[in-house]
């Protein structure tokens, strides 16, 4: 019978990884305290830094978040699968849940088959969701998912960088998310300046430094890779509850 208990059961195998990730980050970062390095633009006027740790972060966290991220990702399959089921139909290997960033691009995918013998009041669902929605479709939560896992599953290791942010950065960013009123994360992205180099005035003025680890590339680039895997995953719960009308 046709079910969301395997998609939630990817869900919380990627949560539990997102904890790993967590618990291995601040083992990094208890045993590295940072140094901080002047840039070479730095003046005696305007003197800035480069926080640098004194070592290079474990590669087992890089591993970790790939396989967080491909749980998320593949739970989104998982659940184009049960919904074939659901509308009493037979789901095939051509099933899969489409990221589009164009609306061709998701009419391609429904004539490629991606979603048939689906409900098509869940195919409406689905690309009610899709990226191209978006004034900055790359920068979506479904996007930014999709974008990361294929990284990680075809080309390399996710790169991740040494960081740090102000306490009152942290602030203004949780500030920015709890408005948003969304569980799609990248507004945090796109409207919070959370970068590597500081000046001695700004430390000043904002607090001290709370170092963290973060994504090196992708759309998420310089961004806290805990507090955004834990993003992600509230974000694909919250995909996953709007289709629970469609089970019995």
């Amino acid at each position: 019978m046709a079910s969301l208990d395997s998609v939630r059961q990817k869900i919380a195998h990627a949560k539990k990884h997102s904890n790993l990730v967590k618990s291995e980050v601040q083992r990094y970062l208890d045993a590295n305290q940072s140094e901080f390095v002047p840039n070479a633009s730095s003046t005696p006027n305007q003197p800035t830094f480069t926080v640098k740790p004194k070592s290079p972060i474990p590669e087992i966290i890089g591993l970790i978040i790939g396989d967080c991220l491909q749980n998320l990702r593949t739970s989104l399959d998982y659940l184009v699968w049960e919904l074939v089921l659901a509308a009493g139909n037979t789901p095939n290997k051509e099933n899969m849940f489409p990221v589009a960033f164009k609306l061709k691009s998701f009419q391609d995918a429904v004539s490629a088959g991606r979603l048939q013998g689906v409900n098509p009041a869940a195919i409406a669902l689905i690309e009610s969701i899709q990226p191209y929605h978006d004034g900055q479709p790359e920068a979506t939560s479904l996007a930014v998912l999709n974008e990361l896992t294929n990284i990680n599953k075809h080309r390399r290791l996710l790169l991740t960088d040494y960081s740090t942010l102000s306490i009152r950065e942290l602030s203004d960013a949780m500030g920015v998310w709890l408005a948003a009123g969304s569980p799609d994360l990248t507004t945090l992205a796109h409207n919070t300046g959370i970068g590597r180099v500081v000046t001695p005035e700004q430390m000043n003025m904002q607090g001290d430094l709370v170092p963290f680890v973060a994504f090196n590339e992708g759309p998420i680039k310089e961004m806290d890779v805990c507090f955004m895997l834990e993003g992600l995953a509230v974000y694909v719960s919250a995909v996953v509850n709007n289709f629970e009308g469609f089970f019995p």
